[in-house]
Protein backbone atom coordinates (compact mmCIF):
# COMPACT_ATOMS: atom_id res chain seq x y z
CA UNK A 1 0.00 0.00 0.00
CA UNK A 2 1.08 3.29 -0.66
CA UNK A 3 1.14 6.01 1.91
CA UNK A 4 2.98 9.09 0.62
CA UNK A 5 -0.39 10.84 -0.99
CA UNK A 6 -0.97 14.40 0.05
CA UNK A 7 -4.26 15.39 1.46
CA UNK A 8 -6.53 16.75 -1.06
CA UNK A 9 -9.64 17.52 1.37
CA UNK A 10 -12.73 14.98 1.41
CA UNK A 11 -14.83 17.13 -0.48
CA UNK A 12 -12.27 17.37 -3.54
CA UNK A 13 -14.47 16.09 -6.97
CA UNK A 14 -11.55 17.26 -9.60
CA UNK A 15 -8.33 15.52 -9.91
CA UNK A 16 -4.93 18.03 -9.24
CA UNK A 17 -1.25 17.14 -10.38
CA UNK A 18 0.93 16.51 -6.86
CA UNK A 19 2.83 19.63 -5.92
CA UNK A 20 3.66 18.33 -2.60
CA UNK A 21 6.13 16.23 -3.80
CA UNK A 22 7.87 18.74 -6.21
CA UNK A 23 6.34 16.97 -9.36
CA UNK A 24 9.27 14.24 -9.50
CA UNK A 25 8.97 10.66 -9.43
CA UNK A 26 11.59 8.46 -7.92
CA UNK A 27 12.79 5.40 -9.57
CA UNK A 28 11.24 2.98 -7.04
CA UNK A 29 7.82 5.33 -7.73
CA UNK A 30 8.11 4.88 -11.43
CA UNK A 31 8.45 1.04 -10.82
CA UNK A 32 5.87 0.69 -8.44
CA UNK A 33 3.32 3.11 -10.46
CA UNK A 34 4.08 1.41 -13.50
CA UNK A 35 3.35 -2.19 -11.97
CA UNK A 36 0.18 -1.46 -10.03
CA UNK A 37 -1.23 -0.44 -13.40
CA UNK A 38 0.45 -2.77 -16.19
CA UNK A 39 1.69 -5.58 -14.49
CA UNK A 40 4.06 -7.22 -17.31
CA UNK A 41 2.18 -6.03 -20.07
CA UNK A 42 5.00 -4.49 -22.14
CA UNK A 43 7.22 -7.44 -21.56
CA UNK A 44 4.27 -9.87 -22.65
CA UNK A 45 3.72 -7.85 -25.57
CA UNK A 46 7.31 -7.91 -26.65
CA UNK A 47 7.44 -11.71 -26.11
CA UNK A 48 4.53 -12.00 -28.58
CA UNK A 49 5.76 -10.05 -31.32
CA UNK A 50 9.94 -11.00 -30.86
CA UNK A 51 10.96 -7.42 -30.26
CA UNK A 52 12.14 -5.31 -27.57
CA UNK A 53 9.83 -2.26 -26.38
CA UNK A 54 9.63 0.08 -23.81
CA UNK A 55 6.55 1.31 -24.47
CA UNK A 56 2.73 -0.20 -25.70
CA UNK A 57 -0.53 1.03 -27.02
CA UNK A 58 -2.97 -0.25 -25.31
CA UNK A 59 -6.22 1.38 -25.92
CA UNK A 60 -7.28 3.18 -29.26
CA UNK A 61 -11.00 3.20 -29.83
CA UNK A 62 -10.90 5.01 -33.21
CA UNK A 63 -7.15 3.54 -34.31
CA UNK A 64 -5.72 6.88 -34.95
CA UNK A 65 -2.19 4.86 -34.48
CA UNK A 66 -3.47 1.88 -36.22
CA UNK A 67 -4.78 2.93 -39.50
CA UNK A 68 -8.20 2.61 -38.03
CA UNK A 69 -8.00 -0.63 -36.25
CA UNK A 70 -9.27 -0.05 -32.67
CA UNK A 71 -7.46 -1.49 -29.66
CA UNK A 72 -8.43 -2.35 -26.03
CA UNK A 73 -6.16 -4.78 -24.10
CA UNK A 74 -7.87 -3.47 -20.88
CA UNK A 75 -9.90 -6.89 -20.92
CA UNK A 76 -6.51 -8.79 -21.33
CA UNK A 77 -4.90 -7.45 -18.86
CA UNK A 78 -7.80 -7.72 -16.23
CA UNK A 79 -7.97 -11.61 -17.49
CA UNK A 80 -4.77 -12.35 -17.21
CA UNK A 81 -3.29 -10.15 -14.58
CA UNK A 82 -6.45 -8.53 -11.90
CA UNK A 83 -9.77 -10.52 -12.13
CA UNK A 84 -8.27 -12.91 -9.08
CA UNK A 85 -6.82 -9.65 -7.60
CA UNK A 86 -10.50 -8.21 -7.49
CA UNK A 87 -12.43 -11.16 -6.70
CA UNK A 88 -10.33 -12.23 -3.85
CA UNK A 89 -10.33 -8.17 -2.48
CA UNK A 90 -14.39 -8.57 -3.04
CA UNK A 91 -14.34 -11.68 -0.80
CA UNK A 92 -12.33 -9.92 2.02
CA UNK A 93 -15.00 -6.63 1.90
CA UNK A 94 -17.74 -9.25 2.34
CA UNK A 95 -16.77 -11.25 5.19
CA UNK A 96 -16.56 -7.93 7.29
CA UNK A 97 -12.56 -6.63 6.82
CA UNK A 98 -11.44 -3.05 6.46
CA UNK A 99 -10.37 -1.59 2.79
CA UNK A 100 -6.93 -1.78 4.26
CA UNK A 101 -6.42 -5.30 5.83
CA UNK A 102 -8.45 -6.71 2.67
CA UNK A 103 -5.54 -5.07 1.09
CA UNK A 104 -3.16 -6.59 2.82
CA UNK A 105 -4.42 -9.79 2.63
CA UNK A 106 -4.64 -9.58 -1.14
CA UNK A 107 -1.06 -8.27 -1.53
CA UNK A 108 0.26 -11.52 0.40
CA UNK A 109 -1.63 -13.78 -1.58
CA UNK A 110 0.06 -12.43 -4.61
CA UNK A 111 3.20 -12.53 -3.17
CA UNK A 112 3.39 -8.35 -3.85
CA UNK A 113 4.52 -5.99 -1.88
CA UNK A 114 1.96 -3.27 -2.52
CA UNK A 115 -1.76 -3.90 -3.89
CA UNK A 116 -3.41 -1.54 -5.96
CA UNK A 117 -6.53 -2.02 -7.73
CA UNK A 118 -6.25 -0.64 -11.60
CA UNK A 119 -10.21 0.57 -12.23
CA UNK A 120 -9.66 1.41 -15.42
CA UNK A 121 -9.31 -2.26 -16.60
CA UNK A 122 -12.51 -3.49 -14.27
CA UNK A 123 -15.28 -4.35 -16.37
CA UNK A 124 -17.34 -3.67 -13.71
CA UNK A 125 -17.15 0.01 -13.45
CA UNK A 126 -19.92 1.40 -15.86
CA UNK A 127 -19.56 5.06 -16.34
CA UNK A 128 -22.48 6.73 -14.59
CA UNK A 129 -20.89 10.36 -15.14
CA UNK A 130 -22.54 12.05 -18.91
CA UNK A 131 -19.85 14.76 -18.58
CA UNK A 132 -18.64 14.92 -22.80
CA UNK A 133 -15.27 14.37 -22.67
CA UNK A 134 -14.46 13.16 -26.39
CA UNK A 135 -10.60 13.91 -26.29
CA UNK A 136 -9.76 11.82 -22.58
CA UNK A 137 -12.23 9.21 -24.03
CA UNK A 138 -10.14 8.86 -27.55
CA UNK A 139 -6.82 9.63 -27.21
CA UNK A 140 -4.80 6.66 -28.00
CA UNK A 141 -3.18 5.28 -24.67
CA UNK A 142 0.65 4.30 -24.67
CA UNK A 143 1.64 2.31 -21.39
CA UNK A 144 5.65 3.46 -20.56
CA UNK A 145 8.06 2.53 -18.18
CA UNK A 146 9.56 6.12 -17.53
CA UNK A 147 8.84 9.53 -15.57
CA UNK A 148 9.71 11.35 -19.10
CA UNK A 149 8.29 10.27 -23.02
CA UNK A 150 10.66 11.50 -25.70
CA UNK A 151 9.40 11.77 -29.18
CA UNK A 152 11.04 13.32 -32.38
CA UNK A 153 9.37 14.87 -34.78
CA UNK A 154 10.45 15.77 -38.14
CA UNK A 155 10.50 19.52 -38.69
CA UNK A 156 12.55 19.56 -42.50
CA UNK A 157 13.51 17.08 -44.90
CA UNK A 158 16.93 17.31 -46.80
CA UNK A 159 16.21 18.07 -50.52
CA UNK A 160 17.08 15.81 -53.29
CA UNK A 161 19.31 17.81 -56.25
CA UNK A 162 20.33 17.18 -59.74
CA UNK A 163 23.91 15.03 -59.62
CA UNK A 164 26.31 14.04 -62.58
CA UNK A 165 27.87 10.79 -62.97
CA UNK A 166 31.84 10.88 -62.21
CA UNK A 167 33.73 12.40 -64.86
CA UNK A 168 30.98 14.36 -66.81
CA UNK A 169 30.61 17.61 -65.06
CA UNK A 170 34.24 18.58 -64.58
CA UNK A 171 34.26 17.56 -60.94
CA UNK A 172 31.58 19.88 -60.02
CA UNK A 173 28.21 17.85 -58.55
CA UNK A 174 29.21 14.52 -59.44
CA UNK A 175 27.47 12.85 -56.14
CA UNK A 176 25.07 12.88 -54.18
CA UNK A 177 23.31 16.49 -52.31
CA UNK A 178 24.61 16.08 -48.83
CA UNK A 179 20.99 17.37 -47.37
CA UNK A 180 20.20 15.79 -44.01
CA UNK A 181 16.93 15.74 -42.38
CA UNK A 182 16.01 18.18 -39.56
CA UNK A 183 14.49 16.82 -36.22
CA UNK A 184 13.08 18.34 -33.15
CA UNK A 185 13.11 16.36 -30.00
CA UNK A 186 10.10 16.73 -27.63
CA UNK A 187 10.70 15.44 -23.90
CA UNK A 188 7.76 15.51 -21.79
CA UNK A 189 7.65 14.66 -18.22
CA UNK A 190 5.18 12.64 -16.51
CA UNK A 191 3.19 14.03 -13.55
CA UNK A 192 1.00 12.00 -10.83
CA UNK A 193 -2.20 13.29 -10.46
CA UNK A 194 -5.30 11.95 -8.63
CA UNK A 195 -7.80 12.95 -5.74
CA UNK A 196 -8.66 10.85 -2.66
CA UNK A 197 -12.18 10.46 -0.92
CA UNK A 198 -13.15 8.51 2.40
CA UNK A 199 -14.17 4.77 2.08
CA UNK A 200 -17.86 5.85 4.11
CA UNK A 201 -18.32 7.51 0.99
CA UNK A 202 -16.83 5.32 -1.40
CA UNK A 203 -18.15 2.22 -0.24
CA UNK A 204 -21.38 0.77 1.63
CA UNK A 205 -20.88 -2.31 3.36
CA UNK A 206 -23.55 -4.04 2.48
CA UNK A 207 -23.17 -7.35 1.47
CA UNK A 208 -26.10 -7.40 -1.40
CA UNK A 209 -25.12 -4.17 -2.84
CA UNK A 210 -21.49 -4.18 -1.88
CA UNK A 211 -20.48 -4.45 -5.60
CA UNK A 212 -23.12 -2.07 -7.59
CA UNK A 213 -22.24 0.78 -5.49
CA UNK A 214 -18.60 0.38 -4.91
CA UNK A 215 -18.62 -0.30 -8.51
CA UNK A 216 -20.44 3.22 -8.98
CA UNK A 217 -18.36 5.12 -6.67
CA UNK A 218 -15.08 3.41 -8.56
CA UNK A 219 -16.71 4.91 -12.17
CA UNK A 220 -17.21 8.39 -10.34
CA UNK A 221 -13.34 8.31 -9.28
CA UNK A 222 -12.24 7.38 -12.55
CA UNK A 223 -14.52 9.88 -14.30
CA UNK A 224 -12.69 12.52 -12.32
CA UNK A 225 -9.33 11.14 -13.80
CA UNK A 226 -10.46 11.83 -17.37
CA UNK A 227 -12.48 14.90 -16.82
CA UNK A 228 -8.96 16.24 -15.50
CA UNK A 229 -7.31 14.83 -18.67
CA UNK A 230 -10.00 16.64 -20.77
CA UNK A 231 -9.55 20.29 -18.97
CA UNK A 232 -5.83 19.63 -19.33
CA UNK A 233 -5.84 18.67 -22.92
CA UNK A 234 -8.11 21.54 -23.84
CA UNK A 235 -6.99 24.40 -21.59
CA UNK A 236 -3.38 23.60 -20.83
CA UNK A 237 -1.90 24.98 -17.96
CA UNK A 238 -1.36 28.49 -18.71
CA UNK A 239 1.72 28.87 -19.33
CA UNK A 240 1.05 29.74 -23.45
CA UNK A 241 2.51 33.72 -23.92
CA UNK A 242 -0.26 34.76 -26.19
CA UNK A 243 -2.04 36.33 -23.45
CA UNK A 244 -5.33 35.06 -21.83
CA UNK A 245 -5.45 31.59 -23.39
CA UNK A 246 -8.67 29.80 -21.81
CA UNK A 247 -9.03 31.66 -18.68
CA UNK A 248 -5.18 31.50 -17.43
CA UNK A 249 -5.61 26.92 -18.35
CA UNK A 250 -6.61 24.17 -15.96
CA UNK A 251 -4.22 22.80 -13.64
CA UNK A 252 -1.24 25.59 -13.51
CA UNK A 253 0.82 22.69 -11.92
CA UNK A 254 -0.13 20.09 -14.38
CA UNK A 255 1.26 19.13 -17.75
CA UNK A 256 0.95 21.11 -21.12
CA UNK A 257 -2.13 21.40 -23.13
CA UNK A 258 -2.96 21.79 -26.47
CA UNK A 259 -2.48 25.48 -26.37
CA UNK A 260 1.18 25.14 -25.26
CA UNK A 261 2.03 22.45 -27.31
CA UNK A 262 2.25 24.43 -30.74
CA UNK A 263 5.22 25.16 -32.79
CA UNK A 264 4.61 28.68 -33.37
CA UNK A 265 1.86 30.70 -31.19
CA UNK A 266 1.79 33.24 -33.95
CA UNK A 267 0.80 30.95 -36.60
CA UNK A 268 -1.49 28.50 -34.35
CA UNK A 269 -3.19 30.75 -31.49
CA UNK A 270 -5.58 32.56 -32.83
CA UNK A 271 -7.33 35.11 -30.22
CA UNK A 272 -10.65 36.16 -31.26
CA UNK A 273 -11.00 39.13 -29.09
CA UNK A 274 -14.32 37.99 -27.06
CA UNK A 275 -16.05 38.80 -29.76
CA UNK A 276 -15.75 36.67 -32.55
CA UNK A 277 -17.71 33.45 -33.38
CA UNK A 278 -16.75 30.40 -35.17
CA UNK A 279 -18.46 29.66 -38.40
CA UNK A 280 -17.83 26.86 -40.68
CA UNK A 281 -15.49 29.12 -42.92
CA UNK A 282 -13.30 29.27 -39.99
CA UNK A 283 -13.45 25.32 -39.52
CA UNK A 284 -12.34 24.63 -42.94
CA UNK A 285 -9.37 27.46 -42.69
CA UNK A 286 -8.11 24.85 -39.42
CA UNK A 287 -9.15 21.76 -41.65
CA UNK A 288 -6.55 23.41 -45.29
CA UNK A 289 -3.85 24.88 -42.81
CA UNK A 290 -3.70 21.27 -40.77
CA UNK A 291 -3.99 19.35 -44.25
CA UNK A 292 -0.77 21.67 -45.63
CA UNK A 293 1.22 20.29 -42.45
CA UNK A 294 0.64 16.92 -43.77
CA UNK A 295 -2.84 15.90 -41.55
CA UNK A 296 -4.90 13.29 -43.44
CA UNK A 297 -8.63 14.02 -42.95
CA UNK A 298 -9.43 10.61 -40.99
CA UNK A 299 -7.43 11.62 -38.49
CA UNK A 300 -8.41 15.65 -37.51
CA UNK A 301 -10.66 16.28 -34.91
CA UNK A 302 -12.28 19.69 -33.33
CA UNK A 303 -13.34 20.04 -30.01
CA UNK A 304 -15.70 22.92 -28.50
CA UNK A 305 -17.92 24.12 -26.07
CA UNK A 306 -21.92 23.26 -26.48
CA UNK A 307 -22.59 27.36 -27.78
CA UNK A 308 -20.11 27.61 -30.22
CA UNK A 309 -21.22 23.89 -31.48
CA UNK A 310 -24.95 25.07 -31.73
CA UNK A 311 -23.60 28.17 -33.53
CA UNK A 312 -21.68 26.19 -36.03
CA UNK A 313 -25.11 23.65 -36.27
CA UNK A 314 -27.28 26.54 -37.40
CA UNK A 315 -25.12 26.82 -40.21
CA UNK A 316 -24.85 23.00 -40.89
CA UNK A 317 -26.99 20.07 -39.91
CA UNK A 318 -24.97 17.62 -40.95
CA UNK A 319 -24.59 15.05 -38.15
CA UNK A 320 -22.70 11.96 -38.06
CA UNK A 321 -22.16 8.94 -35.42
CA UNK A 322 -18.85 8.53 -34.58
CA UNK A 323 -18.67 5.30 -33.82
CA UNK A 324 -15.61 3.02 -32.60
CA UNK A 325 -14.41 0.94 -35.74
CA UNK A 326 -14.08 -2.31 -33.13
CA UNK A 327 -17.32 -4.56 -32.35
CA UNK A 328 -16.54 -4.87 -28.46
CA UNK A 329 -16.49 -1.43 -27.55
CA UNK A 330 -19.14 0.43 -26.71
CA UNK A 331 -17.98 4.06 -27.82
CA UNK A 332 -19.61 6.84 -29.75
CA UNK A 333 -19.87 11.03 -30.06
CA UNK A 334 -22.84 12.26 -31.81
CA UNK A 335 -20.31 15.01 -34.10
CA UNK A 336 -20.97 17.53 -36.73
CA UNK A 337 -19.61 16.91 -39.68
CA UNK A 338 -17.84 19.56 -41.57
CA UNK A 339 -15.64 18.40 -44.61
CA UNK A 340 -15.46 15.00 -43.49
CA UNK A 341 -13.93 15.70 -40.30
CA UNK A 342 -15.82 15.60 -37.18
CA UNK A 343 -16.47 18.84 -34.61
CA UNK A 344 -17.77 17.45 -31.07
CA UNK A 345 -19.02 19.01 -28.11
CA UNK A 346 -16.81 18.80 -24.46
CA UNK A 347 -17.15 19.59 -21.04
CA UNK A 348 -13.79 20.23 -20.73
CA UNK A 349 -14.17 23.59 -23.17
CA UNK A 350 -14.93 26.76 -21.12
CA UNK A 351 -18.13 27.78 -21.93
CA UNK A 352 -18.75 31.57 -20.82
CA UNK A 353 -19.16 34.24 -22.78
CA UNK A 354 -15.74 35.88 -24.12
CA UNK A 355 -13.65 32.91 -23.14
CA UNK A 356 -15.02 29.89 -24.99
CA UNK A 357 -12.24 27.75 -27.44
CA UNK A 358 -12.15 25.79 -30.57
CA UNK A 359 -9.27 23.22 -30.81
CA UNK A 360 -8.51 21.38 -33.95
CA UNK A 361 -5.28 18.69 -34.13
CA UNK A 362 -4.73 15.83 -35.92
CA UNK A 363 -5.61 12.88 -33.00
CA UNK A 364 -2.94 10.61 -35.17
CA UNK A 365 0.11 12.46 -33.51
CA UNK A 366 -1.20 13.25 -29.95
CA UNK A 367 -1.31 10.27 -27.15
CA UNK A 368 -1.89 9.59 -23.35
CA UNK A 369 1.79 8.25 -22.49
CA UNK A 370 0.89 6.66 -19.08
CA UNK A 371 3.34 5.23 -16.53
CA UNK A 372 -0.09 4.40 -14.41
CA UNK A 373 -3.62 4.44 -15.19
CA UNK A 374 -6.20 5.13 -12.71
CA UNK A 375 -5.66 2.79 -10.21
CA UNK A 376 -7.08 2.87 -6.58
CA UNK A 377 -4.77 2.54 -3.52
CA UNK A 378 -5.87 1.84 -0.10
CA UNK A 379 -4.67 4.16 2.85
CA UNK A 380 -3.30 3.79 5.59
CA UNK A 381 -6.05 5.05 8.55
CA UNK A 382 -5.14 7.98 9.92
CA UNK A 383 -8.55 8.57 11.87
CA UNK A 384 -11.90 7.11 12.72
CA UNK A 385 -12.51 6.48 8.86
CA UNK A 386 -10.42 5.21 6.10
CA UNK A 387 -9.43 6.75 2.85
CA UNK A 388 -8.71 5.38 -0.33
CA UNK A 389 -6.64 7.73 -3.67
CA UNK A 390 -7.02 7.25 -6.85
CA UNK A 391 -4.54 8.88 -9.29
CA UNK A 392 -2.85 8.53 -12.84
CA UNK A 393 0.83 8.92 -13.78
CA UNK A 394 1.14 10.54 -17.12
CA UNK A 395 1.08 13.07 -19.87
CA UNK A 396 -0.50 14.22 -22.95
CA UNK A 397 2.36 14.51 -25.90
CA UNK A 398 2.52 15.17 -29.54
CA UNK A 399 4.98 14.37 -32.17
CA UNK A 400 3.85 16.64 -34.42
CA UNK A 401 3.16 20.02 -33.28
CA UNK A 402 2.67 21.85 -36.41
CA UNK A 403 -0.86 20.14 -36.36
CA UNK A 404 -2.57 22.10 -33.58
CA UNK A 405 -5.02 25.25 -34.43
CA UNK A 406 -6.30 26.55 -31.19
CA UNK A 407 -8.87 29.66 -31.28
CA UNK A 408 -9.63 31.41 -27.95
CA UNK A 409 -12.07 34.25 -26.32
CA UNK A 410 -14.67 33.08 -28.42
CA UNK A 411 -17.59 35.25 -28.05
Amino acid sequence: MRHDYPKTGMDSLVAKASTERGGTISKKEQVEAHAAAFGTLIEDVSKDVGLPGDEVLYHDPMGFQTGGDPVDLRTKMYEKVWSGAFDRFNSEIRKGASVMNAAETVSKALDRSVFSLPIFVSPDVTITDQRQTPVADMVPRVAIEEDTYKVDEQTDHGAAERFYEPGTNGGTAETWAGNDDTYLTHTYNVLPYGRQTAVTDFLQLAANSLRSSRSITEAALMRSQRFYEELQILQGNGTAASGDVAGGGNDTNGWAGLPELVASEANQLTDEGGTGKMSTAKVAEHIEELRRDGAAYDDILHITDHKTFNDLKRENDDFTRYQSPGDTLDFGFRALNVDGTPVMESHGAPNTDGGRIFASFDASTTVMAMLQDATMHPLARTSPQEDVAVDSYGVFASDSTARIRYRYNLA
